[in-house]
């Protein structure tokens, strides 16, 4: 049985992504972004995402049995007031230009916060758990306990759309100057500043819960037609940091047409650093207190983790070392993206198909084989060393201090690189973070990397260490390793790693053992493979023409390696 899972919307969507769910068990997932390469694939339809993987099973629309929808539409609207025809969806989600089929599957509209919940606990591998869901909004909430346990997700505390605590950190977001879609930005500026006490005036933690300060009326669902409240919050938030620090940082960069690239703009000071760590703070008090809350209501020490906010890894991390919990599982795409997973594995279980997954890897989106690599290198024209065990190559480069673009397998869920469209550099040297976010990333100064180390080594680098195969758990560095690897350790002491084992990804395992032999180091500093503003690589070319356009030194596709060749 096969079961399509949906995200996405043309009217204030974003995260559109697609997963096929066979029997249960998952067989492909993507986000649309990668194939449009606009960021977070605003106000569209999955169509790309859809067609792969349907092209990786080698099926069509009519072998559907189901689809399931991240997002009750039509309750949503109707919370709302706004009338909206949803006779003809599977008409816009499935265009018959595109997807040649006889009748359209059976389309089920799921809730926003049961397909997130969904998307952790039923991938977690844990028999029973609390699961946490934190987001912007769903259809009539913005945060939410569930109670996993079996077959069911049932729903603990639910609190409404002013209590959300992603329109709060949006807000701060904008407030600082930063784009409120790139939240976790606000995350890595935060380590510079300090908070301010006054921040704990904008909520209030209590016996069952939180609630946000906003004045009452200050949210209309449905304002003026639009079905969206976070610019209502957003505005909100933004005005109570204008109260306390001062105006609001209108911009961080400009834009230079002559290079085409973009300059820091020096009004990123100590005001908007202290705001930022004021917002993570407050994120930080209120997940550890919904965690300590979600655990006495549901009795269970496993946590479950999913939503936008659940991107944020210091607030996970804080969360694994509070002692209120034993397990954590957090979805690696926790972002709207990640929806169309959960209602996948959540439909399917309602059909029968019980999901009994955990989830070892990300490795779940499109790849390429090295004739479509071959072919598209010599069609460009572009000289290439064909190298078997690239990676003992690659390690060896990385040694001799060269940045190399790594493209292998298939391409990651979620928004973290984690070893198959990476950007890789050696963690040792003090200045490969500034290269980096200079001229290979094009991005904020402010901004941390994190490595890629071998599971059974992390034990001697991180404290309190744990798996953490999704890049979504931050740990203290032992003191005594930081100026080992300092373009990996954040400016707290802290760092973001992936650990590796030989089984989930053989090649990137034996590239960092290799690394390992050379330097004494059981680790790489692993970024994604983009520049600002574009999501990661999907395709040969794409990564072609990121490499050319940035610093990098070395390209390894496959067996591929291509330098860059510089002119006289």
């Amino acid at each position: 049985m096969y079961v399509l899972g949906v995200a996405g919307w043309t009217d204030r969507g974003h995260d559109a992504s697609a997963t096929l769910v066979k029997d249960g068990s998952i067989i492909a997932a993507a986000e649309e972004e990668r194939f449009t390469r606009r960021k977070h694939a605003f106000d569209v339809l999955p169509h790309n995402a859809i067609r792969f993987c349907l092209e990786e099973e080698g099926i069509n629309i009519d072998d559907i049995d189901s689809v399931g929808v991240y997002w009750d539409m039509p309750a949503h609207y109707k919370l709302r007031g706004i009338k909206r025809d949803f006779s003809e969806f599977a008409e816009e989600l499935f265009p018959r230009n595109l997807f040649g089929y006889s009748d359209p599957p059976e389309i089920v509209f799921l809730g926003h916060h049961l397909s997130h919940a969904s998307s952790a606990f039923r991938a977690s591998g844990f028999d029973r758990s609390a699961v946490l869901v934190a987001d912007g909004a769903g259809e009539d909430a913005s945060t939410t306990i569930w109670y996993g346990s079996g077959n069911g997700l049932d729903v603990v505390r639910r609190f409404g759309i002013p209590d959300s605590i992603g329109y709060f950190y949006e807000g701060a977001t904008h407030y600082v100057g930063l784009e409120p879609s790139e939240p976790g930005k606000t995350m890595g500026l935060a380590s510079y500043g300090k908070p301010s006490a006054g921040i704990d005036r904008l909520f209030e933690l209590t016996k069952h819960g939180y609630r946000l300060k906003v004045p009452e009326g200050r949210v209309v669902l449905g304002l003026n037609g639009i079905s969206d409240e976070q610019g209502q919050l957003r505005d909100h938030w933004t005005n109570e940091f204008t109260g306390m620090f001062g105006p609001r940082n209108e911009q961080i960069h400009t834009y230079r047409k002559l290079s085409g690239g973009y300059k820091p703009d020096s009004t990123m000071n100590e005001t908007y650093m202290h705001a930022a760590a004021s917002a993570q703070n407050a994120l930080e008090k209120l997940m550890i207190h919904l965690t300590e809350t979600a655990v006495r209501e549901t009795g269970s020490r496993n946590l479950c983790i999913a939503g936008g906010v659940g991107l944020n890894c210091v607030a996970n991390g804080k969360i694994l070392r509070s002692g209120l919990i034993d397990n954590i599982f957090i979805q690696p795409a926790a972002n709207d993206a990640g929806g169309s997973m959960g209602a996948a594995l959540e439909l399917s279980s309602r059909l029968g198909r019980i999901p009994n997954l955990k989830l070892q890897h990300a490795y779940l989106g499109p790849e390429f084989s090295a004739d479509e690599i071959g072919n598209e290198l010599k069609k460009l024209k572009i000289p290439f060393e064909c190298r078997e065990g690239i990676e003992y190559d690659v390690a060896g480069l990385l040694a001799e201090g060269n940045v190399v673009g790594w493209f292998q397998g298939r391409m990651e869920w979620g928004p973290r690189a984690l070893g198959n469209r990476s950007i890789l550099a050696d963690p040792r040297d003090p200045e490969m973070r500034d290269k980096i976010n200079n001229h290979v990333k094009f991005r904020e100064w402010f901004r941390p990397f994190a490595p890629s180390m071998l599971e059974e080594s992390a034990g001697e680098y991180l404290v309190g260490s744990r798996p953490s195969p999704f890049m979504l758990l931050s740990f203290d560095v032992y003191k005594e390793k930081r100026d080992e690897i300092p373009a990996v350790v954040h400016v707290d002491g802290t760092t973001r790693p992936q650990t590796v084992n030989r089984i989930t990804n053989p090649r990137y395992y034996r590239l960092i053992s290799r690394f390992r032999e050379l330097t004494g180091v059981p680790m790489v500093l692993n970024t994604s493979f983009n520049v600002r503003g574009e999501p990661l690589v999907l395709t040969p070319y794409d990564a072609i023409r990121t490499f050319y356009s940035t610093g990098m030194d070395y390209l390894a596709m496959d067996d591929f390696l291509i330098r860059k060749q510089l002119r006289a």
